[in-house]
């Protein structure tokens, strides 16, 4: 991060003496952009520059590396492998089996995971057809993904499904202490970001972070830290882990989202596990 903070410039070597901050607007002197160091730089060059098919961060500048997921999926856009986890027949298409299923792969419960099977096809489906005509049995194309990005995000997916480095750096850097948030903070952070009458928005981000929230508090897997989804690499991972502690994730994570659980104490990190969870907001599910 700068030490640029308290004057609103940066101070990062080619990056020196950019305005970021004016005393007209006190909100630019609040939420502080996250500027690069020299050696975040060395590890993700251009951050600005959205990524196609890979999701690098400070701490994983290559990705997703595991079991070679970055390169295995190459060939999708990386909000493409958000969604390819619904998808497990590898056709592009999602169906609401699919979502239910996925979400009771991952410890939601029956009534959860049709909620969400019900509000995101309902939502998402038909923006992702190539006609007019609305698909009978509320399909997902995820050739069409970028199309279901909605407003009020964070921007860390762009309009083309590409990943920018800087969008999700940001978050932290102006909700946070630039590593991490709480749970107020998150709260905080989706509030300032919503655009005006985008009711839409602000109902899907608002449900996509409370499922964020719900999947980090249960840590079906040891040490896992939430912070939402990049690729999905990460529900893999859930579900995987479900899988060796099968009924305890359930049964928690009904507890948690029906007796409000989380709070102060409760964080949000960039750091640590390579296929932690990590911002996503951009399109539901």
């Amino acid at each position: 991060m700068s030490t640029g903070k308290v004057s609103g410039v940066t101070e990062v070597g080619k990056n020196a003496d950019i305005p970021y901050a004016t005393p007209e607007c006190p909100v630019t002197k609040i939420r502080t952009p996250y500027v690069p160091s020299e050696k975040d730089l060395e590890a993700v060059p251009n951050p600005g520059t959205p990524r196609a098919n890979i999701a690098p961060t400070t701490t994983a500048p290559h990705g997703t590396t595991k079991d070679n997921w970055a390169k295995s999926h190459s060939h999708q856009s990386v909000l493409h492998q958000h969604c390819a986890f619904w998808d497990p027949d590898g056709d592009d298409i999602v169906w609401p089996r699919d979502t239910y299923l996925g979400f009771r792969a991952i410890g939601f419960g029956v009534i959860l995971s049709a909620i969400s099977m019900v509000l995101i096809h309902g939502a998402l489906s038909w923006a992702s057809t190539d006609g007019i005509v609305p698909d009978p049995f509320f399909r997902i194309y995820l050739k069409n993904i970028y199309r279901c990005k909605h407003g009020s995000d964070t921007g860390t997916y762009d309009s083309e499904g590409r990943f920018v480095p800087q969008k999700f750096e940001d978050f932290f850097a102006k909700y946070g202490d630039g590593e991490r948030v709480s749970k107020r903070q998150i709260w905080d952070g989706i509030s300032a970001q919503r655009c005006a009458a985008d009711f839409f928005g602000w109902t899907a981000e608002a449900f996509e972070c409370e499922c964020s929230h719900i999947m980090s508090r249960v840590h079906c897997i040891e040490g896992l830290m939430g912070l939402g989804r990049r690729d999905c690499y990460i529900f893999i991972t859930l579900a995987r882990g479900r899988n060796l502690e099968k009924g305890r994730c359930e049964r928690d994570l009904r507890r948690e989202y029906f007796s409000g659980a989380g709070g102060e104490a409760d964080y949000w990190t960039t750091k640590g596990k390579e296929d932690s969870l990590i911002l996503h907001q951009g399109v539901a599910g």
